[in-house]
């Protein structure tokens, strides 16, 4: 699990701001740039989730699978009437480019079954108050073998 963490935390995460060709780049654990706390508290956007259905458990898909899984979650955001601008990782291994969705102001609740569902290891999590957070999804292998000891 420690060579996937050190994975996310050398990505980039890129949001693309709707009606602009600006762009905002958010790295897990910095400070995010001054432009998007601006924009989250105009919007009142209070937390951001940055989400994707690619690769489910980091395993590599082909293109048209991932493109299909995405479809689904757009849709699903659409029937939940759920806030989100586009986004994509910029990865220092660029076979892991993938395509996100910043979600707002859902509940975590909301977002561990969206990690359920499309087997996602982990998601982003910040507020206009705090550096972007990895959330693991998936179990540690340390607490695995805890669990396992203990049945």
């Amino acid at each position: 699990m420690e060579i996937l963490e050190k994975a996310y935390l050398e990505t980039e995460y890129i949001i693309f701001l709707p009606k602009s060709e600006e762009k905002i780049v958010l790295r897990i654990n910095e400070p995010p740039p001054t432009k998007w706390i601006q924009i989250l508290q105009k919007k009142k956007f209070f937390s951001y989730f940055l989400f994707t259905p690619y690769n489910p458990c980091s395993a590599l898909l082909p293109d048209f699978e991932n493109d299909q899984k995405r479809r689904k979650l757009k849709n699903i955001l659409q029937i939940h009437k759920v806030h989100f601008y586009l986004a994509e990782s910029n990865p220092k291994e660029q076979i892991w480019k993938e395509k996100f969705f910043c979600l707002f102001n859902v509940e975590q609740e909301f977002m561990h079954k969206l990690a359920f569902l499309f087997s996602q290891n982990a998601y982003i999590f910040g507020t206009k108050d705090t550096h972007p957070k990895l959330v693991w999804t998936m179990p540690d292998e340390r607490i695995l073998k805890r669990l396992k000891n203990t049945v």
